[in-house]
C-alpha cells in the first residue's frame, strides 16, 4: 500500500479560531478505512493532544506555518 500523507510529522501548521492563531504540530497520522492525522495542540502554550481528524478537514483548516 502507497499512501501520500501531506505533512511531515513534526511539521509546524496554523489556523485560526474565533480570531485568535494557534500553532499545532503534527503529531501522528492514523491509516485505516480513512487517513486521520493526532495533533499536538498550541505545542508551544499549553500542549496537548487532539482527537483524531480527517485529513480532508485538516487540509481546510490549517495551513502550514513558515517562520
Amino acid at each position: 500500500m502507497n499512501i501520500s500523507l501531506p505533512y511531515e510529522i513534526g511539521t509546524t501548521l496554523k489556523t485560526t479560531d474565533s480570531g485568535v492563531v494557534h500553532y499545532d504540530k503534527v503529531h501522528r497520522y492514523i491509516v485505516g478505512d480513512k487517513i486521520q492525522v493526532v495533533l499536538m495542540l498550541c505545542y508551544d502554550k499549553d500542549p496537548r493532544l487532539s482527537v483524531p481528524i480527517d485529513i480532508e478537514d485538516l487540509k481546510k483548516r490549517w495551513e502550514v506555518f513558515e517562520s
